[in-house]
């Protein structure tokens, strides 16, 4: 039997720290590879932490791995938290388009969060910025894209993020209308599901089709795990 690894990038945050717990307790994957700017405080024999900035991941970083990976991209902020328009799409756009192109070669499968609504040509610059990593993605010749687009994503952060604290405490006021299954897309997503989520579309192929980028909406997230 062939040994199946993941690469996850961005362990130490709201959905990377469910998912990395995902694949750390997996029997699918015999080894983990974290790429992180921060110390794991876990310990495992399947574990291997590249401990650096994750602008500074290189090719001699990438080579040491084995072909055929899984690779989880969980990487976002917000312009507020980032500081500028700038500093946002370096690590939104371009971060994630570095380490797809240096990992194009060994990935058999890329899994990574967007978010709804992304649109290269929506008003929103987050949405837009969004947008045009998905469409840039798209084109590049990898073997296989599957892009997450949650609604707000609900749980425990390290960081508060106003914002984003008002929008759930107005989302929970009028949670009744989100159970028309219209608007079901922008009820918030919990971080938790959308773990679970990325993990069983990597192991069990659910909910993809046969063409090379799929795109797993919101109220699609909450059907995978709600068959």
């Amino acid at each position: 039997m062939v040994e199946k690894s993941a690469v996850i990038f961005g362990a130490t945050g709201l959905t990377g720290g469910h998912l990395f717990n995902e694949l750390l307790a997996s029997t699918h994957y015999q080894r983990v590879y974290a790429f992180t700017r921060r110390p794991l405080d876990v310990e495992s024999d399947r574990l291997t932490v590249i401990e650096k900035p994750l602008e500074k991941v290189s090719s001699e970083d990438i080579k040491t791995l084995p072909e055929g990976v899984d690779v989880f991209i969980c990487l976002g902020t917000t312009i507020s938290k980032a500081g500028s328009k700038d500093a946002f799409k370096k690590i939104d756009y371009f971060l994630p388009m570095k380490l797809v192109n240096l990992l194009s070669s060994k990935a058999e499968h890329f899994l990574l969060i967007s978010s709804l609504g992304a649109d290269a040509n929506a008003g929103s610059f987050y949405l837009s910025v969004k947008g045009q990593l998905e469409d840039d993605l798209k084109v590049l010749d990898i073997n296989r894209l599957t892009i997450f687009r949650p609604s707000l994503l609900k749980g425990d952060r390290s960081e508060k993020r106003l914002m984003e604290g008002i929008s759930l405490k107005l989302s929970a006021l009028i949670n009744p209308v989100f159970s028309l299954k219209l608007l079901h897309k922008y009820r918030p997503t919990d971080s938790k599901d959308l773990a679970k989520a990325m993990y069983k579309v990597a192991t069990e192929q659910v909910g993809l089709s046969s063409a090379r980028t799929n795109v797993i909406s919101s109220d699609m997230i909450t059907r995978l795990l709600n068959p």
